[in-house]
C-alpha cells in the first residue's frame, strides 16, 4: 500500500507569523528592561525613573528604551557621582548586557509561539 502525502506551502504565513512573534517579543523584552533600568535609575525625586519609556518600531523590528530627562545622559555616564538614596552610573546599559539572554529567549519564545499557534508550523 502507498501512501500519499498533501503538502501545501504556507510560507507567507508562517513569515507573517514570525515577524508578528518578533514585533510581540521586543514589545516584552522592552518592558523587561525598562524595568531592570529603573531598579539601578539614580533616585532623588523621582523625575528621571518616571521618564523611561519603551518604544517599539515594528517597521523595522527593532525596539529601545530611553530616559526622558535634560540630565539622563549625563547621569548615565557619571560614574564618579555618589547616589544616597538609589541608584548608579551605567543603570540601562549593565541591565542590557546583564539582561542579553533573557531579552533574547523572550523574542525566540515570542517567534516560537507564534509560528506554533497558526504560522505554518506543524500543519
Amino acid at each position: 500500500m502507498t501512501g500519499r502525502v498533501r503538502v501545501q506551502w504556507r510560507g507567507p504565513e508562517a513569515k507573517a507569523a514570525a515577524r508578528g512573534g518578533a514585533v510581540r517579543g521586543l514589545q516584552l523584552a522592552s518592558e523587561h528592561l525598562l524595568g531592570e533600568a529603573q531598579k539601578e535609575t539614580p533616585f532623588r525625586e523621582g523625575h528621571l525613573e518616571r521618564s523611561a519609556r519603551p518604544h517599539l518600531y515594528p517597521e523595522r523590528l527593532m525596539a529601545a528604551v530611553s530616559f526622558n530627562t535634560v540630565y539622563a545622559r549625563r547621569q548615565h555616564e557619571e560614574t564618579t557621582w555618589h547616589h544616597p538614596i538609589k541608584g548608579k552610573a551605567k543603570y540601562l546599559e549593565d541591565p542590557f548586557r546583564r539582561e542579553r539572554q533573557v531579552m533574547l529567549r523572550l523574542i525566540e519564545t515570542s517567534v516560537r509561539r507564534a509560528h506554533s499557534n497558526g504560522g505554518g508550523g506543524g500543519r
